[in-house]
């Protein structure tokens, strides 16, 4: 009986054992799988830096004006990237993201005079690039 006893108990411990055991393999990949990732987005933020960097002698500062309302649409575009698994997009690169926009769809300045002016060019552009 006791034979029983002790070889149940002997066969319980193997198991906990490897379960144990699995567990840390487990944990060990998962730990190499998150570093590796972490590598991989710090590679490509210095890759980012440095194309930036290379590229800062051909941009031209303005300073800019925005309502509150505006500046916080900006600033939530850029923190949206970074909630769903990106990096948080600048304001600046939005912005010129947003002038290459308009610079595509052509749009026809002839006659504006106000911002609400140009915000009904624009919005007409992007129908015509719609329809194409």
């Amino acid at each position: 009986m006791e034979n029983k006893v002790s070889g149940a108990a002997s066969a319980a411990r193997a198991a906990a054992a490897g379960a144990i055991a699995a567990a840390a393999a487990h944990k060990a990949a998962t730990y190499a799988a998150e570093k590796a990732k972490i590598a991989l987005e710090d590679q490509e933020r210095e890759e980012a830096r440095k194309t930036q960097e290379m590229a800062k002698d051909k941009f031209f500062r303005i300073n800019m004006t925005l309502p509150i309302e505006l500046d916080r649409v900006l600033e939530d575009m850029g923190t949206e990237a970074r909630s769903s698994g990106g990096f948080k997009v600048p304001k600046t690169t939005i912005i010129r993201s947003l002038i290459r926009v308009a610079r595509i769809l052509q749009v026809d300045m002839t006659g504006v005079k106000t911002e609400q002016d140009m915000l009904d060019r624009l919005l007409e552009a992007v129908r015509r690039y719609n329809r194409k």
